[in-house]
């Protein structure tokens, strides 16, 4: 008989764990997941409104920076030429470039030689201009490192 116990027991206390463990789970997926896949679908509708509102054609990088403002950043085709262009929080075109500039992987390693090494690039439109920047933390202090599109160092700040 005291073996039937233990094993009821041991059964509810498994059960426990397994009911603990699945609303856990299903807190995680609302809180976490479900915010952020909202805000993916929301960025993706802004990107589709601007490129089809301005007759272009998305050129795989869509990035919202944000700085002293927000804009969004795209890479785009239109009438068969590649561009990088800046909206800000209004949809309207504020910038736009055409030309050639270094690549994302180039920037990161100059950021690493004459910085620190980071994760990523992105390219941001800052003082009215496109450039490149990127982003190291330690426990002291967030670093912002600013670069033109031809690879040059422009500015850094230190937080």
């Amino acid at each position: 008989m005291d073996t039937k116990n233990e094993k009821h027991y041991l059964f509810i206390g498994v059960s426990t764990v397994v009911i603990v463990f699945l609303i856990v789970m299903i807190i995680l997926i609302n809180v976490v997941h479900t915010p952020y896949s909202k805000h993916q679908q929301q960025g993706q509708s802004l990107r589709n409104e601007l490129l089809s509102s301005n007759k272009m054609q998305y050129d795989h990088y869509f990035y919202p920076y944000y700085g002293e403002k927000t804009y969004y950043i795209m890479k785009v085709k239109q009438d068969g030429k590649k561009k990088l262009v800046a909206f800000d929080e209004k949809k309207k075109l504020v910038g736009s470039y055409e030309g050639n500039y270094m690549s994302d992987a180039r920037i990161k390693e100059k950021v690493k030689k004459e910085h620190h090494e980071v994760k990523a690039v992105h390219i941001c439109y800052e003082d009215d201009k496109f450039m490149y920047y990127a982003k190291y933390q330690n426990k002291n202090h967030l670093y912002y490192y600013f670069y033109s599109l031809e690879g040059d160092f422009v500015k850094s700040y230190n937080l």
